[in-house]
């Protein structure tokens, strides 16, 4: 009887020790899923136990624990253990949601009470799981709630199956792409290579059905769907921007610029002004959201000199810096003011250098008069008689030498310039 009542006492002790022991640790028990999944391929699920002190740092427990697993209506494919894990593999030939429990003793110990519990939900689906990947090899921007791509470059677009337990490794796959501009495609690999030209915003679907044999002769089979969509924007990358104005101006005058961006919009736009060319970036920036591609620039300098304006252009899927040069020059001293004096100067004198030479042209014009030739001198000193043509003697002014009454009469009938020979002499005014 003693020996019975000393082994009964030792017992209590140990159970009390275990008792006090358990309470000044914490136990937790982490699971884990590997959910969703399609009917017919296995779920895997882990539990892992943490103990943690009264300062709920993790302590490293040597003490071997027992799972336990609740987990119908899924049927239990498989099942390891050790000290402080388990690991459990299920199948589902149904779509839903399923719970699974879990519950540790420490092992040996079955009259103990449990010294943690956790429940975790997985999902089982009919339909194909995976996801989009879209790649722009030049201008890559992949974002997980929306792909921005720039036109005029190759987008790589692949479909990445999600099946963990190698469920559908011998299944057939086919691919339908639709690229939401009209353009459709069949292909029997997981990805693409596509060119959008024109900006704007496109629904992009894809459907992927696979077929596996449903048993071992092959007669069978059993066909699984996917359906995959992504809402692709496409933009203009920021190529360029041209400047509309003149960079020479006054100082103390405000002057204005028109700032054209090669780019769909939205854009931001910085600018900097400064003595050196650095880069627009900084608290010093003046940054502008635009939703067009156009923004006018109006500033006034204060002061004469070479100045540096730097732009920064950015969009969702690219980014361009940009430097211009601009030259103050003082109000006071403008070269335009002398240029045009001067020009009105000139122009006058050409023009009445012009008119002097043309009128002096008209004044000098020389026209040619026929003078008659009178020889009213004596006889004597007339040159020597000349014979005419019809043997006449004649003298230099081809005058005949009749009688005085007959030289009045003839005066009288006949015009004094008209005569049988050329005259003598011919002046020119």
């Amino acid at each position: 009887m003693a020996n019975e009542f000393r082994t009964t006492i030792l017992c209590f002790a140990v159970l009390a020790f275990v008792s006090y022991a358990d309470t000044e640790m914490k136990h937790v028990i982490e699971i884990h899923a590997n959910d969703p999944i399609t009917t017919g391929a296995e779920a895997t699920v882990t539990a892992i136990v943490r103990v943690f002190g009264d300062s709920s740092a993790y302590k490293q427990d040597h003490r071997t624990y027992h799972f336990h697993w609740i987990h119908t209506p899924l049927v239990l494919t498989a099942e390891y253990e050790n000290a402080s894990s388990s690991e459990i593999k299920v199948l589902g030939k149904s779509p839903g949601n399923y719970s699974i429990s879990v519950w540790v003793t420490r092992t040996g110990c079955h009259s103990c009470p449990p010294v943690a519990k956790n429940t975790t939900q997985i999902q089982i689906t009919d339909s194909l799981l995976g996801e989009l990947k879209i790649i722009q090899t030049e201008k890559n921007i992949f974002k997980q709630h929306g792909f921005h791509l720039a036109t005029g470059e190759l987008i790589q677009i692949a479909f990445i199956l999600y099946d963990p337990s190698s469920y559908l490794k011998s299944a057939s796959f086919s691919y339908a792409w639709n690229f939401g501009d009209g353009y459709q495609l069949i292909t029997g690999e997981p990805s693409v290579r596509y060119n959008y030209s024109t900006p704007g915003s496109y629904a992009f679907d894809l459907t992927v059905v696979a077929e596996l044999a449903a048993s071992r002769h092959g007669k069978h089979f059993v066909q699984k769907i996917g359906c995959f969509s992504a809402d692709l924007q496409l933009l203009d990358p920021v190529t360029g921007i041209q400047v509309k104005g003149s960079t020479k101006i006054l100082a103390r005058e405000t002057f204005s610029l028109l700032f054209h961006v090669i780019g769909s919009p939205p854009l931001s736009l910085c600018w900097l002004l400064k003595l050196e060319c650095v880069p627009a970036e900084g608290d010093d920036c003046h940054l502008l959201a635009l939703n067009a591609t156009d923004y006018t620039l109006s500033y006034k300098f204060n002061s004469e000199g070479e100045y540096c304006l730097s732009m920064r252009a950015q969009n969702d899927i690219s980014v361009l810096q940009t430097y211009y040069n601009i030259t103050v020059q003082s109000a006071a001293v403008h070269p335009t003011f002398f240029i045009l004096p001067c020009a009105v100067v000139i122009l006058v004198i050409l023009c009445f250098i012009g008119f002097m030479m043309f009128s002096g042209s008209q004044r000098h014009h020389r026209f040619p008069v026929e003078v008659a030739d009178f020889d009213f001198s004596p006889s004597s000193e007339k040159n020597p008689s000349l014979k005419g043509p019809c043997g006449i003697e004649m003298s230099n002014s081809c005058v005949l030498q009749p009688s005085e009454g007959d030289q009045q009469k003839t005066r009288e009938k006949s015009p004094l310039l008209k005569s049988l020979c050329k005259p003598g002499r011919s002046y020119v005014l």
